[in-house]
């Protein structure tokens, strides 16, 4: 396990209220490869149990972009705290679970670095749990942009080559959520395109990962898409 790169995502306990993402029926074959434009920036966690805060302002930084506000920068430290008096995970436990993060970003909003705005002015209108299939995640992609995953980790995939996950080995040495992004159907076989949150770590492609369907898709234990609300006062 490294001791540069932390992880901190932990499973969301099953909630028979989450509603599903609902996606149109995909007619025509969908394009071998797709990416999500207009990305924020590679946040890093460093060391931190945070990767679900960062994830997820990641995912809000993007949605404020798309609806052409500018690339805010959200306090990944913020949105950590808030979801851990609500996880319902023992004090003092390191990381927190996706809906909590989701739940925080509906309720209260994210407090902005850059933007004088409140925290209640960056809510999200609703969050959805997308299908963990291929099929799903593809067309989440195309339809509303990109999606938090969560998942186990394994020990080889701290170290990508040439910007491509390596198979996985070993035990599980914790659990990791980051941004998918887009999806190549022609590198390794297929892979979904992923963003990290370990700034321009070794290995990736400038904090991008591929991710082979095969090797990643099985460690994954959950999805979530939030669906900006545009225009909230502050």
């Amino acid at each position: 396990m490294s001791d540069e790169y932390g992880l901190g995502f932990l499973p969301s306990p099953p909630d028979p209220r989450d509603y599903p993402l609902e996606l149109a029926p995909v007619i025509a074959p969908l394009p071998r490869r797709y990416v999500c434009p207009g990305m924020g920036p590679v946040l890093n966690q460093g060391s931190r149990p945070t990767c679900v805060a960062h994830a997820a302002a990641g995912l809000k930084t993007w949605e404020e972009k798309a609806d052409r506000h500018g690339v805010i920068d959200f306090d990944r430290e913020w949105l950590y705290a808030r979801c851990k008096e609500t996880d319902g995970y023992p004090p003092g436990t390191p990381g927190t679970d996706g809906r909590s993060a989701m739940k925080v970003l509906r309720n209260l909003g994210c407090r902005a670095v850059n933007h004088p705005a409140a925290p209640a002015h960056f809510r999200i209108a609703a969050y959805y749990a997308v299908p963990l299939t291929l099929a799903a995640i593809k067309a989440a992609l195309m339809q509303y942009g990109p999606i938090c995953v969560g998942g186990d980790w394994y020990d080889p995939w701290f170290r990508p080559v040439k910007g491509i996950l390596p198979p996985a080995a070993g035990p599980v040495v914790g659990g990791h959520e980051q941004l998918v992004f887009g999806y190549d159907d022609d590198v390794a076989g297929g892979s979904l395109l992923v963003r990290g949150s370990w700034g321009l770590y070794v290995g990736s492609v400038n904090g991008n990962t591929y991710c082979p369907y095969n090797r990643y898709l099985p460690s994954l234990g959950e999805a979530w898409k939030a669906l900006d609300l545009v225009g909230l006062p502050g």
